[in-house]
């Protein structure tokens, strides 16, 4: 938390209805926010928040050299009497073998790295964790496997992006497609090329604190790991395989 001098709360209102407030706890530390709006529904009303509070909270960040972390929310709409509340939904229980199945030495280091996406709490890291799993695939695994399954039929199977339910409306008509032409046309221009260089096509600063960069990358996400779990499974079938 960040320790806050004499005043019990922090006050802004803005001409159009707007007002922002941060209250401390019992020990004098920043620890609650307040923000208050009219809009026609609470996603408008919950992207007005963001935006208008995620600038403040990244300069606090900086000025007490600390992370900052939103944990909890609650909406109120004070008109309908009703409240919203956001979570984090936890992971379902997983029924293991009684024995690890082989790890093979070329997908020890995309384990590491999906470890390392599911204990990031950032959509961009994430994102560009996952990239970097589907690059390692492109440029050096699937070669070696498809070398040593030369003469085969099984060097020809291509790396299909499989039916999910879950995937976002927009990428629906890549189910069935080569993952690669899903990489090279939405993966890697679209969203790898932002956060790697910083900069959009358009020329634009990426901003991760904007709400809509955010909900974008939450919707690219999702399609980006069903790609990299079906090349994993994939592979690690084919290591499996004998060598000719």
């Amino acid at each position: 938390m960040i320790a806050a001098p004499e005043a019990e709360s922090y006050k802004v209102e803005k001409n159009n209805n707007e007002k922002f407030e941060i209250f401390k706890n019992e020990k004098g530390e920043l620890s609650f926010i307040k923000y208050e709006c009219q809009a026609p529904s609470f996603e408008m009303a919950n992207n007005a928040c963001y935006s208008f509070i995620n600038p403040m909270i990244d300069f606090l960040s900086f000025s007490a050299n600390c992370p900052v972390y939103i944990t909890k929310t609650r909406a109120y709409d004070e008109k309908n009497k009703v409240t919203l509340l956001t979570y984090v939904a936890p992971y379902p229980n997983s029924i293991l073998n009684s024995s690890l199945n082989p790890i093979f030495p070329e997908l020890v280091p995309i384990y590491a790295l999906y470890r390392e996406v599911k204990n990031s709490v950032s959509y961009f890291y994430k994102f560009l964790c996952y990239f970097k799993i589907l690059e390692g695939f492109c440029k050096r695994i699937s070669i070696e496997v498809r070398q040593r399954l030369k003469n085969t039929n099984l060097q020809k199977q291509k790396d299909i992006l499989p039916r999910d339910c879950h995937l976002d409306a927009t990428y629906q008509k890549y189910v069935g497609k080569s993952i690669w032409k899903f990489y090279d046309e939405v993966l890697n221009p679209e969203f790898r090329i932002a956060v790697a260089h910083y900069v959009k096509d358009d020329g634009a600063i990426l901003n991760i604190s904007d709400i809509e960069h955010q909900q974008k990358y939450t919707k690219i996400l999702y399609a980006t790991e069903v790609c990299v779990r079906a090349l994993i499974d994939k592979y690690n079938t084919l290591l499996k395989l004998p060598v000719n």
